[in-house]
């Protein structure tokens, strides 16, 4: 996406966050927003990065939290791998719909919908 989500999580948590997109341009957006915001806002400097990269090619094992925002089949064919690859006490967070396969997993849900 356009990189606000993880600005706002670097900004509020002060977290090191890696946003991950295919399209080059949402990505030279989303770097240009954080440049901006860096100027301005000491916690954004060196924590937010921003790369084109395929989701499925990215080393999800080396985070804590791994944030999705993707359509039902998307995440229908991402599920496995989740349930594989993610860190032991980590978190996947989903917004939009609920994860297939990690229903057994879910602990909040919000609004009868997806799980966060």
């Amino acid at each position: 996406g356009d990189g606000e989500l993880c600005l706002l999580v670097t900004k509020l948590c002060g977290s090191e966050v890696v946003g991950v997109e295919l399209d080059q341009e949402l990505v030279e957006k989303a770097r240009e927003k954080a440049r901006a915001l860096e100027e301005t806002n000491q916690i954004l400097r060196n924590r937010c990065t921003f790369v084109v990269q395929n989701l499925f090619d990215v080393p999800i094992d080396t985070f804590h939290v791994v944030f999705l925002f993707l359509l039902p089949d998307t995440l229908q064919t991402l599920s496995q791998s989740l349930l594989d690859r993610v860190k032991g006490g980590g978190r996947v967070v989903a917004f939009g719909w609920p994860i297939p396969r990690l229903e057994n997993y879910l602990f909040r849900r919000q609004n009868g919908e997806g799980c966060e």
